[in-house]
């Protein structure tokens, strides 16, 4: 027997006689000089993770619609989504996908009109933290409107982004600067505005980001600029901000807003419209301002560490952003969020 071990029998078998004369000492007046303490078993992140039969994946999943209509005319729009987020304090993860429809139609005495849209879009995101206050990765991707003129647009977009806090005050705040390159290529539905059936070209956008996490719910804000490297004059800077309740466990109610100056429609068509595709707003009209608003009810499910906060890593959703499938009338951007 090695002395280590016969230490250890000794420490509890003293332990042991002292918990059983504890009961004799109670009746002593040495009872009012003693305490007894507790020391609580601590559970290990391995123990915490067997627990998690989700391993740090949460899944979401949403529709949003809306419908109008008369006796000359009708209106529908339905937007759907999916998302899966896996969120470690090295990694974050994002996948999601959404598919958003539109009807329109219109009669009046002899004339008809009835038109169908669809939009479709992907992104996937994986980014990795290098320190307290650093961190990189890339997102991209893959995205079709008609009302927008794209027939296809995908990205490839290397990331890198700094948080003012460390890891540690990120769960409850943080403050983000990031910055990423946008190789892009889109292909047209319609030649466009500038001859184009399609092209290549690299975009840039450097955004800040505010968010304030409570037990109640969270608020933030965002503000991104854009532009095209070879044409600076191509460009378009966004405001955004956001406020969530929790109503329930896995239950959220989320109220949005955004402004945007837009000076990089290089997706018109240059036909341009029909006045009937004017008037109920089927096609991305030029313009050099957008604003949008909405609301939703959103059921979350999954990991039990869905508050994990991946160090500094917050994605903020670039232009091909899935809102702007809620109603056609939006267009085919709405700038940076979540």
């Amino acid at each position: 027997m090695n002395k280590s071990t016969a230490d250890e029998i000794e420490k509890s078998e003293a332990q042991t006689i002292s918990l059983g004369l504890m009961q004799y000492v109670a009746h002593t007046p040495a009872a009012s000089s003693l305490f007894v303490k507790f020391n609580s078993p601590t559970v290990s992140q391995t123990d915490d993770e067997a627990r998690d039969k989700w391993h740090h994946w949460l899944f979401s999943i949403g529709a949003y619609g809306n419908a109008s209509g008369e006796k000359s005319a009708t209106n529908v729009s339905v937007t759907s989504s999916v998302s899966a987020d896996h969120v470690t304090e090295q990694w974050k993860i994002n996948l999601s996908a959404n598919y958003g429809y539109t009807y329109n139609r219109y009669s009046y005495d002899t004339y008809n009109f009835e038109n169908k849209t669809y939009s479709k879009s992907a992104s996937a995101l994986a980014v990795k933290s290098l320190s307290d206050h650093w961190s990189a990765g890339f997102s991209s991707d893959v995205y079709h409107s008609e009302y927008g003129n794209y027939k296809l647009s995908a990205n490839f977009c290397p990331t890198v982004e700094y948080d003012v806090f460390p890891y540690d005050a990120s769960a409850t705040h943080l403050i983000t600067f990031k910055y990423r390159t946008e190789p892009t290529i889109n292909q047209y539905i319609d030649t466009t505005i500038y001859n184009k059936t399609q092209e290549f070209y690299l975009g840039n956008t450097l955004s800040a980001k505010f968010k304030l996490k409570e037990k109640w719910g969270s608020l933030s804000s965002n503000i991104s600029a854009s532009a095209i490297l070879e044409d600076p004059n191509k460009h378009s800077l966004s405001i955004s901000n956001s406020i969530s309740w929790n109503v329930a466990q896995g239950l959220s109610l989320s109220l949005y807003g955004s402004f945007e100056i837009i000076h990089d429609q290089i997706n018109l068509p240059k036909h341009g419209a029909s006045q009937e595709e004017i008037l109920l707003q089927l096609h991305e009209m030029q313009t050099n301002f957008r604003y949008f608003s909405y609301s939703n009810l959103t059921y979350s499910f999954g990991s039990i560490f869905n508050n994990i906060v991946n160090r500094n890593i917050y994605y903020i959703r670039n232009k091909f952003n899935f809102f702007d499938l809620v109603n056609a009338k939006i267009g085919n951007k709405i700038g940076a969020k979540k």
